[in-house]
């Protein structure tokens, strides 16, 4: 089931959440809705269950209209954040309880409850209510309980939210298990960038309710539309150097670029932290300030000029503060943005 929206806009008195998005959810796969806080991503997922109404657009399910449709009648699953289990119910219950509103025989749905607790690798948790499991498992359940019902679209609204960082790893790589096995259309909304580009197939990236990009992660990463795209994706974040064309060159804390027939202005280049090579012919040298040892990697801290940049080293080099060290840069590292954050091509 492919996912369409055309235009789609909701307004909630003066502010404006979603901003006549246009986007397609590619039919089979997994999409990563993203942003930060209040940039309309649960909104647009709102809008597609239909739990909110549009203010103007439209949604189609391949090329059924389901704007106005009723959420119970477009087929689709929704997990919330805090999971909405019923307490009082055990996991089979919770998981039977969408087939009992569906009046499927008790058989049968009893039947489609086991298969999916088998799924989602929660067969031995079934006679437990949601107080006596961890949130992990509660978040089994109520993924279970949303396929149960064979929807056309699975919907996850910030599912790992409420577990802890080792949980969530371990949760977000069973997500994508589950979504491959089923194959259901599914899209998922978070603000972890990281999270998002782990498992997405596709990657769509909202701020202040307007949509900025769709792509693959890899595409995304690689070639950013703008400058926010570009600072939100990255952990540890791109470097941002203020400088200026003059001439057609631009000089990024001692890196040049040619830039074309682009016109002399102020700019802003980006450069990520592991795009910088450790060089002894290095054109470039840099004083070290600080170093931050993070296992497989150290991250240095470095003054190009000016500007303190975070580089990408091996995790066996040591330097202390004041050090010079060269760098040189992989060949077409270089983002370039004007003053208002849009991508100049060169």
């Amino acid at each position: 089931m492919k996912v369409r929206l055309e235009n789609l806009t909701k307004k909630f008195e003066e502010v404006t959440a979603v901003n006549d998005a246009t986007l397609e959810f590619l039919e089979g796969k997994l999409t990563g809705l993203l942003g930060p806080s209040g940039c309309g991503k649960s909104t647009t997922l709102y809008l597609i269950a239909g739990l909110f109404k549009a203010t103007s657009g439209k949604i189609f399910f391949d090329d059924e209209d389901v704007t106005r449709k009723e959420p119970e009648k477009r087929g689709i699953g929704l997990v919330f954040q805090n999971y909405a289990l019923y307490p009082h119910m055990t996991a089979e219950q919770n998981i039977m309880f969408p087939l009992q509103n569906l009046k499927v025989p008790k058989k049968e749905a009893r039947k489609r409850a086991l298969d999916m607790a088998k799924l989602v690798h929660i067969s031995e948790l079934l006679n437990r209510k949601p107080g006596q499991m961890s949130g992990g498992q509660q978040q089994r359940v109520a993924i279970a309980r949303a396929l149960v019902k064979e929807p056309r679209i699975l919907l996850l609204d910030e599912p790992l939210s409420n577990l802890d960082a080792r949980l969530r790893l371990e949760m977000r790589e069973e997500i994508k298990r589950i979504q491959r096995e089923t194959g259901v259309t599914t899209i998922f909304v978070t603000h972890d960038q990281e999270e998002a580009m782990s498992i997405s197939d596709q990657i769509a990236i909202m701020n202040e309710g307007l949509l900025q990009q769709v792509a693959s992660p890899q595409e995304m990463y690689r070639n950013p539309v703008n400058e926010f795209v570009a600072k939100f994706l990255g952990n540890p974040p791109i470097n941002i150097i203020e400088t200026e064309i003059k001439g057609g060159k631009v000089d990024a804390g001692g890196f040049l670029m040619n830039t074309g027939t682009l016109p002399d202005q102020p700019v802003h280049v980006g450069v990520r932290p592991e795009s910088f090579r450790l060089d002894a012919n290095g054109s470039v040298k840099a004083v070290v300030q600080a170093m931050e040892y993070t296992g497989r990697e150290t991250l240095l801290f470095a003054y190009l000029g000016e500007k303190l940049c975070k580089v990408i080293i091996n995790a066996d080099i040591i330097f202390k503060k004041g050090d010079s060290v060269s760098l040189s840069l992989k060949e077409k590292s270089m983002l370039l943005f004007d003053l208002e954050g849009n991508r100049l091509y060169v």
